[in-house]
């Protein structure tokens, strides 16, 4: 059986989605949860890797299950993943999926947000979320600056200007064709 996973984490904690051999990956986490209830299950597939510091709100995972996972719901076993996770990372929606489906090759496409605060002091209660910018921003220059044909078509990483850091940035939902294989 195989289960469709819809993953919400708080990067702050961890290198990424990946498992790594320096520092925990999100997906350590859920394969140990997984492993609690399946022992020798295979590896939790990922849509996309978030590099360390990015959250996620809908990251869509699969895993194949052994044939006794078919007597429980997606939703039990969702709810089972969770009583294993760490309080930063949920499971916020299982469903079962047809065997076709593939998180990472089955995607359409990804939709990031990226969070800005932008106030003099940082909101001590969002202080993981958005990146703290301690200025009033420039709509016109940050729209000026988001020019991404011209970025590519220039070839050179300078063009783009500063990189934004991770923990502001949310993989907010991935997209999936309708049809037999989601």
């Amino acid at each position: 059986m195989k289960l469709k996973l819809t993953v919400a984490y708080g990067g702050t904690a961890y290198q990424g989605w990946q498992a790594q051999k320096i520092g925990t990956g999100v997906q350590e986490k859920v394969e140990a949860a997984r492993a609690k209830i399946f022992p020798g299950a295979p590896r939790v597939h990922a849509s996309s890797r978030t590099d360390t510091g990015v959250h996620a709100l809908g990251l869509v995972a699969h895993v194949d299950l052994p044939p006794g996972a078919r007597r429980l719901t997606g939703t039990k076993l969702g709810l089972a993943l969770n009583a294993w996770l760490p309080p930063d990372i949920r499971v916020m929606a299982a469903a079962r999926a047809p065997s076709a489906f593939h998180a990472p090759f089955s995607a359409t496409g990804k939709q990031y947000r990226y969070f800005l605060w932008s106030h003099p002091v940082m909101n001590p209660l969002l202080r993981h979320s958005p990146w703290h910018v301690p200025r009033p921003l420039d709509l016109r220059a940050m729209r000026t600056a988001a020019d991404i044909p011209r970025m590519l078509a220039g070839r050179d990483r300078r063009v783009a200007g500063m990189t934004a850091p991770a923990h502001g940035l949310v993989l907010w939902k991935v997209v999936y064709a309708r049809g037999p294989e989601c």
